[in-house]
């Protein structure tokens, strides 16, 4: 039994790896059937398991509900409701490891301290001065010249 008690869901470990050495643990507990049925015992397993940080308001949301709802929660509930949750945790995970990745130029502020403008650093400055001096688009260099004419 204090196999079974020990477990805990966490991050790292896949919900249906913890839930099954729950279970596995509470199976070798009620061989010889006595006590408590296996699901009021897998029931407590599952919350106690909750216990941790990254789950324990889950816990509380159950123990709440369990306490003041006259609608009984079963073990097929509970479970179905953390794989859920789980699920969730990991799509928030990805969402923000994929945003991380992602960055969209239109968002990303250059200024050239060379000659002040956005969308470019002095490195790839055409201006004089600037790494790319020289090296913009030939018709940018005719326009100039007609306008200055």
């Amino acid at each position: 039994m204090q196999m079974a008690i020990k477990n805990r869901f966490s991050p790292e470990v896949p919900v249906g790896t913890t839930i099954m050495e729950i279970r596995d643990s509470l199976s070798a507990v009620f061989e010889n059937g006595k006590g408590p049925s296996q699901d009021d015992w897998l029931m407590i397993l599952l919350l106690n398991a909750l216990i941790d940080d990254e789950y324990d308001w889950l816990r509380k949301d159950f123990l709440s509900f369990i306490t003041t709802s006259n609608i009984k929660l079963t073990v097929k509930d509970i479970v179905k409701h953390i794989e859920t949750e789980a699920r969730k945790v990991k799509c928030i995970e990805e969402e923000a490891v994929l945003a991380a990745k992602t960055s969209c130029k239109r968002f990303e502020k250059k200024v050239c301290t060379n000659c002040k403008r956005t969308c470019h650093t002095a490195e790839e400055c055409w201006a004089p001065g600037g790494g790319a001096e020289g090296k913009g688009p030939k018709c940018r260099d005719k326009r100039r010249k007609r306008v200055k004419q």
